[in-house]
């Protein structure tokens, strides 16, 4: 299936843990499991070029999985924490060509998660795989 791609998105955690959206010109708006573009887009590109960081969310999060929306919502949410968290209105995390711009998030777990070589900044982030 074909998402319309999104561009122009500043992502930021907030210290109580949600996860805001800013769309370059709007207001910036909490992430949730009603921003089904958003959402739909986002699991498809970790899916396709991320595997091994979409097989660790998947089974991370697979007590969800009776809530479909609910599931897929912590699976992005998830992942724009570990790599868009930091605010930075210069660098879009998503930029004008729909391309991930990856930052090192500010993580009081860094260099004890069990989950941070799959899901922060990772070598596979670095270099994703590519559909030929």
């Amino acid at each position: 299936m074909e998402f319309m791609p999104i561009t122009n998105i500043e992502f930021y955690s907030t210290p109580e843990g949600d996860v805001m959206m800013k769309e370059l010109g709007l207001p910036a708006v909490v992430l949730s499991e009603n921003n089904r573009p958003t959402i739909e887009y986002m699991l498809s590109i970790i899916r396709d070029r991320y595997p091994k960081a979409h097989a660790r969310l998947m089974k991370l999060y697979s007590a969800s999985t009776m809530n479909r929306w609910h599931y897929e919502f912590r699976v992005v949410h998830r992942f724009i924490r570990c790599n868009f968290g930091e605010y930075d209105q210069y660098n879009l995390d998503i930029n004008k060509d729909g391309q991930f711009v990856f930052e090192e998030v500010k993580c009081p777990l860094r260099g004890e998660c069990e989950h941070e070589e799959y899901l922060g900044m990772s070598v596979e982030e670095l270099f994703p795989t590519t559909k030929k």
